[in-house]
């Protein structure tokens, strides 16, 4: 990776409570950054919701500073993050709603603690997160996964030639342009491995 910084990346699960709060003001910080949040509905400076509680969080770490997230989170009253909200998404009565899982809040800012990274770095950090929320869903039973992926993000995996399922049209979500899409974790995470082995 560009910048020497892809050996310094170490992907894992949050080890505390402050670990736990410093993940979720990094959100924080960059959701409202780019509009998704308003700064006044969150005044403890941490951005969180019901769906934290059950949900299995990774995080990214440089230099011992978290600088990116992701989690793998479930139904709750039987309905998946996406599917809340004003601006909320149905998913198709055709896809199974078990046993799959939801991948959201994927955080890998362009700037950090320990410096500015570029959109390269920037991207095969958010496949390493990617990549460990896909194997933990793997390895827990899951069969399929669906996420809510910004545009942008969702058109670098595409390009890649990533087998994602696209659920329905692109719309507004949270301020941001985001796509449906739905994957096999068994498969991503595969993808992920033979795409983060290219030099």
């Amino acid at each position: 990776m560009s910048n020497g910084f892809e050996g310094r990346f170490i992907i894992r699960s949050p080890r505390s409570e402050e670990e736990m709060r410093e993940m979720y003001a990094l959100r924080y910080r960059e959701y409202c950054r780019i509009g998704s949040f308003q700064k006044e509905d969150f005044p403890d400076g941490l951005e969180k919701d019901g769906y934290d509680e059950t949900a299995q969080h990774f995080i990214s770490l440089l230099d011992g500073a978290i600088v990116g997230s992701i989690r793998v989170c479930f139904q709750v009253d039987d309905r998946f993050l996406m599917e809340t909200g004003s601006d909320a998404f149905s998913l198709p009565t055709w896809f199974p709603r078990e046993p799959t899982c939801e991948l959201s809040r994927l955080v890998a800012p362009s700037i950090g603690l320990s410096g500015s990274y570029s959109g390269a770095v920037r991207f095969r950090q958010s496949l390493y997160l990617l990549r460990a929320a896909c194997r933990w869903s793997l390895n827990h039973g899951y069969r399929y996964c669906v996420a809510a992926w910004q545009k942008a993000f969702f058109e670098r995996l595409k390009e890649k030639g990533f087998p994602l399922l696209v659920l329905g049209a692109g719309k507004s979500y949270h301020h941001t342009e985001v796509i449906p899409c739905a994957g096999y974790p068994e498969i991503l995470s595969a993808y992920l491995s033979s795409v983060l082995e290219e030099k």
